[in-house]
């Protein structure tokens, strides 16, 4: 129904997209998720986005939404940050709890890539 998930204390939905250069039209698809759940809060995860989605979100956001879109690179390196903007203690520990990731050795680039070899196989 256009919602992978719900953050722990607010409930707010969550989308998690596996790809890279998500556009409007996902944006648009995921109001009318929060629409019917009811929410006026909620979050987009995905590798990158283009800027039509950034324009979406700032127009939805004069209507009263407010959706943030979270890259995959900022998931793994700025948890604090993402905790601010209201994701929960919980969402924060679950992210702690996993193992390092170690950017010395792949550049964000280098595992969008091996993310579309393995997904073109």
């Amino acid at each position: 129904m256009g919602v992978d998930g719900w953050t722990y204390m607010l409930h707010d939905p969550v989308q998690v997209k596996q790809s890279d250069s998500i556009g409007r039209n996902v944006i648009d698809n995921f109001e009318t998720a929060m629409a019917r759940a009811k929410k006026k809060k909620g979050f987009v995860i995905a590798f990158s986005f283009t800027r039509n989605s950034h324009d979406e979100v700032a127009r939805v956001k004069a209507e009263g939404l407010e959706i943030h879109l979270v890259s995959v690179h900022d998931l793994l390196t700025q948890t604090d940050q993402l905790y601010r903007i209201g994701l929960s203690p919980g969402f924060k520990a679950a992210i702690e709890a996993i193992p390092q990731f170690d950017a010395s050795r792949h550049s964000v680039q280098e595992l969008i890539e091996s993310h579309r070899k393995v997904s073109n196989k």
